[in-house]
């Protein structure tokens, strides 16, 4: 700046020419700088091109024809085969070119001789279309094997293994690709898993989410497949696929590191408050949560989120004591979450209704990042906890007929009536009767069914019962009544009462207009001897007459 500050004076002192070519100069410089920056910035790890799949099935040498690479870029190989292969030693290796590359990792299958190796090259030469493998004498060459190929770029070009992992089975089932979990040390990494298996299928459904199948081929008698990740966060993860056949295989994990760059600073995020508003009670408190995100770029340092909070209207006041964050954010990677929990309280004092707007703003201490952000929540606060005795709907029927020897049963909605504030009640119930039972015509009512844990304005159902001793004699009727208590609760008295239900014990049918006869043995035999009696006197009458 110094320089460009030189030349703009030199032309002030100048023809007007000498002064265009200062403005020049100065331009030129400064889209430069601009440029200087952008090249610095990080960009994201990215496949370059397709992958390049091969399979070879009996040569101890091998080579394959890649597109030409791009310098700077990273180069990744997974190779299956048999014995003891790619990373056994003796002549075993792999070139990009001229350049060998390096072994990552090595899986050897369970029970048999195959294995999964991950070979890489970072800060590729450019212009190179060609990578070749050897193996020692007796090894990979004898049986089948594969070999798939992707360039990326966006990584690391020095030290970019960041973790590897490997797993294995013998003859497992159908579902393969356990790659061995590993934990990156950063968001956004490449994630690379090598799958071989001693069989031959098709490969599909990669996991985890944002897992690809870069390429995989069954060609031979040896089953390769090759996946990527570039999503994933700091955290353990394993990647994996599935493939059709059935037998033993290794899987091997290996994770790159993306290229250090200028980071790019972003205010935290906020996610939704759990829940966006509540309530409270004057001398209660209520608590929020949300998730808060450090979103600077990948390459930025871990970052320390600290909360404050501000209150609209300010506290503390007559209704609210004033909010507090009790969480803060500590080692929050690039694209990392935590979550805060914001209280608000009331005093025992308050005077309902009321609300206030709560903001939290977080700001990183320690990390990228020096600006703010926030999001808000509204605490209401409403009338403390106002008992009611429980209510009651209408009887479903609200009246019945019982016979002797049988029952009947009806049921009735019950409803909390306390005020919102009140904690949720356990309502009880007991029945008493008119005349008072059990006697000859009823056995007495019984509630089958108490409320549990209902909130103030919820409800619940209760069913009463009640039934008729064989012997009854009918008419006769009997008025029952609930009651019902909250024995957990904010309501400590009883009282709610149900509507009166008359029970009914019915006789015998009768048809409109008609006389009921009631017809018995014992009337039957006192009319019969009856009728006897009367011949009888007739025919000592008649004797007399005749004489």
């Amino acid at each position: 700046m110094k320089k460009a500050l030189r030349i703009g004076k030199l032309g002030s002192a100048k023809s007007g020419l000498s002064a265009g070519i200062a403005f020049t100069v100065m331009f030129l410089l400064a889209t430069a700088l601009l440029n200087l920056g952008a090249m610095s910035a990080e960009a994201a790890i990215a496949r370059v091109g397709v992958a390049t799949v091969f399979d070879n099935t009996t040569a101890t040498t091998g080579s394959v024809t890649i597109p030409a690479t791009t310098a700077g870029d990273l180069l990744v190989v997974v190779i299956s085969g048999g014995g003891d292969g790619i990373n056994g030693g003796g002549s075993s290796a792999v070139s990009l070119g001229a350049t060998a590359m390096v072994s990552a990792v090595r899986s050897p299958e369970a029970g048999s001789a195959n294995e999964t190796t991950i070979w890489y090259l970072a800060n590729i030469p450019g212009g190179q279309t060609t990578v070749t493998w050897s193996y020692a004498a007796g090894s990979l060459g004898t049986t089948d094997n594969g070999i798939i190929v992707q360039e990326y770029s966006g990584a690391a070009t020095t030290a970019p293994v960041d973790v590897t992992a490997t797993w294995n089975s013998n003859n497992s089932a159908v579902t393969v690709g356990n790659s061995g979990t590993a934990t990156a040390t950063a968001a956004n990494e490449l994630w690379i898993g090598g799958h071989s298996i001693l069989t031959s299928g098709t490969w599909s459904a990669p996991t985890p989410t944002g897992t690809t199948l870069v390429g995989s081929s069954t060609a031979g008698a040896t089953g390769i497949a090759f996946e990527d990740n570039m999503t994933l966060g700091a955290a353990a993860n394993a990647l994996g696929a599935t493939c059709s056949g059935n037998d033993s295989w290794a899987g091997a994990l290996v994770v790159f590191k993306a290229a250090a760059g200028t980071c790019t600073t972003n205010a935290p995020t906020f996610g939704a408050w759990s829940p966006t508003s509540g309530n409270v009670t004057p001398g209660g408190s209520t608590s929020y949560t949300v998730t808060v995100t450090n979103a600077d770029s990948v390459g930025c340092a871990n970052a320390n989120i600290t909360f404050t909070s501000a209150d609209t209207p300010a506290t503390p006041n007559t209704n609210f004591n004033g909010s507090t964050v009790s969480s803060n954010c500590t080692n929050i990677a690039p694209g990392g979450t935590c979550t805060a929990t914001l209280t608000t309280s009331s005093p025992a004092g308050a005077t309902p209704p009321s609300s206030e707007t709560t903001k939290i703003t977080g700001t990183e201490s320690v990390g990228s990042k020096a600006g703010t952000t926030g999001t808000s929540a509204t605490t209401n606060l409403v009338a403390a906890c106002t008992t009611n005795a429980p209510t009651f709907g209408a009887w479903s029927p609200t009246s019945g007929n019982v016979t002797p020897g049988g029952g009947t049963s009806y049921t009735v909605t019950v409803t909390n009536a306390d005020s919102v504030g009140c904690a949720n009640a356990n309502i009880t119930f007991t029945s008493a009767d008119t005349p008072a039972t059990p006697n000859t015509n009823f056995n007495g009512s019984t509630v089958s069914s108490n409320c549990t844990n209902i909130a103030p304005g919820g409800t619940c159902t209760a069913t009463l019962t009640t039934s008729s001793p064989a012997g009854a004699t009918p008419p006769s009727s009997e008025t029952t009544k609930i009651t019902g208590t909250e024995s957990v609760g904010s309501k400590a008295g009883t009282t709610g009462t149900s509507a009166a239900t008359n029970l009914v014990v019915a006789g015998p049918s009768v048809p409109a207009g008609s006389i009921p006869v009631v017809v018995t043995v014992a009337a039957l035999m006192a009319a019969y001897g009856a009728w006897m009696g009367i011949r009888q006197r007739r025919g000592g009458n008649t004797q007399q007459g005749t004489e």
